[in-house]
């Protein structure tokens, strides 16, 4: 069946598909967010109509956009300062 579909679809059209584990951040309670050493950050291909990924994320945070439906969110790295 697979091999059907397939043939129906345009030519390269799985040229860019990758075969890792996602690493979701916890599938099994429905988060599909990647984590940040997903093999699927940054090898997406910008051919998508979407700007924003489904939480209205803007869809290339890196390099490239990330494959799947959220573009994985850093978090942010710096100093922080505490006043008292």
């Amino acid at each position: 069946i697979a091999e059907m579909e397939a043939n129906s679809l345009p030519a390269g059209y799985f040229s860019n598909n990758i075969s890792v584990d996602p690493k979701f951040v916890d599938m099994a309670n429905g988060d599909f967010q990647i984590e940040e050493s997903s093999g699927c950050v940054d090898k997406g291909t910008a051919t998508s109509p979407w700007e924003t990924d489904y939480y209205g994320n803007p869809r290339k945070k890196g390099f490239a956009v990330d494959i799947g439906s959220h573009e994985f969110q850093p978090i942010p790295r710096g100093i922080v300062i505490i006043v008292r």
